[in-house]
């Protein structure tokens, strides 16, 4: 990897800024950083990264970003009702998407890594999904159809343009610098929110951040994954190993419920705004016992990952404190 030209979008946010990171000072790649945020482009100089401060939607800074780039890293996406409704949501996960890979096929860009989502998938009632299973275009979550949608556009605009397109999709991204899967989690729980339904035995799909870029980084630099895709969780982990560990790290115990009081909290949340910490969308990945292999990239790939559950929540723990999150 060493050496070549690489546009990371999203580099302001969680998972592009610890991507965009470690191309330039592990790989040695010459990255440029798209985003929102100056104030956090402006510590990404520092490490390296040469920034752009850009939307996604101003295709004319785009169209320049891509020229002479070797890699892109699509990470930049709608992620919630911060970015706007639904129709910004298809806006900027699809639309956007095919815009970005015309401009990388028509810039001679060799390869498109796009960063999707096991969201993509919906929740599919399986024990067990790996790449053979199709993504969800009709699924009721915005995030998750509107990914889905993205992907199977972007296949379809890739073979025509002869770009090579590789596809990640990870689970919950956690880790130092993550509000979502990481803070969000512990204000859960300090907030004596249920969170742990019946016995909290349905499976979580984590992913530390650094085993994300990892795979990221090969994604983007071995031969055989160009037009492949990939499922990037670290294992199963039960929602009650999960929340216990964030309980451990506020000293706090997580709440449980039982299983009939999340449904009736559910259907109460419907009419009132009770603080649930789920949504019925939710409800089912946190009562479901589906796993995503990740034996598609230990082969093509040669992936494996370098940090365990217990030391990415101990990294996790030691950033929130110094962040200031945790006492």
């Amino acid at each position: 990897m060493a050496e070549r030209h690489v546009l990371v979008t999203g580099a302001t946010g969680f998972i592009g800024g610890r991507l965009a990171e470690c191309l330039a000072q592990e790989q040695q790649n010459r990255v440029s950083g798209a985003g929102r945020n100056a104030k956090v482009g402006a510590a990404l100089q520092q490490k390296g990264v040469t920034f752009k401060q850009a939307e996604l939607l101003d295709f004319s800074a785009m169209r320049v970003l891509v020229e002479g780039k070797d890699i892109v890293y699509h990470v930049a996406a709608w992620l919630g009702a911060r970015h706007g409704g639904k129709d910004m949501a298809w806006t900027l996960n699809v639309y956007a998407t095919i815009q970005l890979l015309q401009m990388a096929a028509a810039a001679g860009v060799r390869r498109f890594v796009y960063v999707s989502s096991i969201a993509a998938y919906g929740p599919t009632g399986l024990d067990v999904v790996t790449e053979a299973h199709s993504v969800d275009v009709r699924q009721g979550v915005v995030y998750g159809r509107t990914k889905a949608e993205a992907e199977l556009q972007a296949r379809q605009t890739a073979r025509e343009l002869g770009i090579e397109l590789v596809i990640v999709r990870p689970g919950m991204v956690y880790g130092p610098g993550s509000y979502g899967w990481t803070v969000r989690m512990t204000e859960l729980v300090q907030k004596r929110v249920p969170v742990i339904f019946g016995k909290g035995d349905g499976y979580a799909y984590p992913v530390y951040v650094d085993n994300l870029v990892d795979a990221l980084i090969l994604a983007g630099s071995q031969p055989g994954a160009a037009g492949e895709d990939f499922n990037i969780v670290d294992g199963p982990v039960t929602w009650r190993e999960w929340f216990g560990a964030y309980g451990r790290l506020a000293g706090r115990r997580p709440v449980a419920v039982p299983l009939w009081v999340g449904h009736a909290a559910l259907r109460a949340a419907e009419i009132l705004p009770v603080g649930l910490g789920v949504d019925r969308n939710l409800f089912a990945y946190y009562t479901a016992r589906t796993v995503f292999p990740t034996d598609k990239a230990r082969q093509l790939l040669g992936y494996e990952p370098r940090v365990s559950f217990d030391e990415g929540i101990a990294r996790a723990g030691a950033w929130m404190r110094e962040a200031g999150y945790l006492s």
